[in-house]
């Protein structure tokens, strides 16, 4: 699912070409298992006045962890699922920690009311926000406009260099290994206990 072209249809970069972005453009990154969500971000994000060449979309943790590999494509701001298949909310906190990355990337975590409680865990691993759901279009609208004047801030404050990013990263071993799991799997190690 995780795909970005450059002008002539293929990806931007390659032998030795330097790929500049223009600093009033933003990236961002949906990232969520749902094709009706993502569906409902981007509709969001383009009546925002975003084109669809600045949204990325991943449905796993794989894709999310390959668009953060691209050095020629830097993510302004990650919405993301607490349930993404292969990665938590706590996990990706980690993981952009990890990249150096939890300063200059703003995240929108789309939670439930029980992960919600996790919140503050993620929080120590960056700058994020939430955004509760079930949620209407127009409380999704809202937080989005104030995302993006919150990366607004960011990018007018450093200009960002584009950097190598490592292929892999180990999780935080701050965390307790218990709360990188996905939620669901918490939730049933708690029923059977």
């Amino acid at each position: 699912m995780y795909n970005e072209l450059g002008p002539s249809g293929k990806p931007p970069g390659g032998n030795g070409v330097h790929v500049e972005r223009s600093s009033s453009r933003m990236k961002i990154l949906l990232a969520d298992d749902s094709p009706a969500m993502r569906a409902l971000y981007r509709r969001v994000l383009e009546k925002l006045g975003h084109s669809s060449r600045e949204i990325v979309e991943a449905q796993e943790s794989r894709e999310v962890l390959r668009a953060f590999q691209n050095l020629f494509i830097p993510i302004d701001l990650v919405i993301f699922d607490w349930d993404l298949p292969g990665m938590d909310g706590i996990g990706f906190m980690s993981h952009l920690k990890t990249l150096g990355l939890s300063g200059s990337v703003s995240v929108l975590l789309s939670v439930n009311r029980q992960q919600r409680a996790l919140l503050s865990q993620a929080a120590k691993l960056g700058i994020c926000d939430s955004i509760d759901r079930p949620f209407t279009e127009e409380t999704c609208e809202q937080k989005l406009r104030s995302m993006g004047t919150v990366v607004a801030g960011m990018k007018a404050e450093s200009s960002r260099k584009i950097r190598p990013v490592p292929p892999t990263a180990e999780p935080d071993g701050d965390i307790p290994f218990l709360l990188r799991l996905p939620s669901a799997v918490i939730d049933d190690l708690l029923k059977h206990s």
